[in-house]
């Protein structure tokens, strides 16, 4: 009974089976990887043109840079031949709980927001939190920068605030106005 349990495991149909399961486990892991940097590979769209981000080059700044601004990373973004395309900067301000780092990608005219995303965040649950929604970072695309929520009055492009987090809305307008602010002292980068 033990021989014949023995060859059970081992018959070729058996291994190959195995074999093949292994090869496309690792084929889907591979896979997934290529996918996944692939989907959230950035875009840059202005007045309907959409451009890949292929690369970026950082910019230098200083430290002074980075306390006025709120300036954490710098970068001109580069299409697949090595054409500026925009800048990429990091930037940060305080919300009501927590310091707020924002990604925001302008356009080559160093005014349009082109995207935004909130990197990181620890607002309060269920309200400040909301500022990593799509329809919140969504609407800052297209938009001129300097900006500025509709309850605040003064010079800017308008955008809407959150209902019960205007503080960590209005934190996300500041970092993204402090990397506005950087690209307009800064015009020979």
């Amino acid at each position: 009974m033990n021989q014949q349990n023995h060859r059970r495991y081992r018959s070729p149909s058996r291994l190959l089976a195995i074999l093949l399961m292994v090869v496309a486990s690792v084929a889907v892991i591979l896979l997934s990887g290529v996918w996944y940097n692939t989907a959230r590979q950035p875009q840059l769209t202005v007045h309907g043109t959409s451009t890949p981000v292929e690369g970026t080059r950082p910019i230098p700044f200083t430290q002074e840079d980075a306390e006025a601004y709120g300036l954490e990373a710098a970068s001109r973004t580069l299409d697949a031949s090595g054409t500026p395309t925009g800048y990429l900067l990091i930037t940060a301000a305080t919300g009501y709980r927590s310091r707020i780092r924002v990604q925001t990608v302008f356009a080559e005219d160093r005014r349009t927001v082109v995207s935004l995303r909130v990197l990181y965040q620890q607002e309060t649950e269920y309200l400040g939190t909301r500022i990593t929604g799509e329809e919140f970072q969504a609407q800052f695309a297209g938009r001129l920068a300097p900006l500025r929520l509709w309850t605040v009055p003064g010079e800017g492009s308008p955008v809407d605030g959150l209902s019960g987090s205007t503080v960590s809305s209005q934190a996300v307008v500041k970092a993204v106005n402090g990397g506005y602010r950087f690209l307009q002292q800064h015009d020979g980068l």
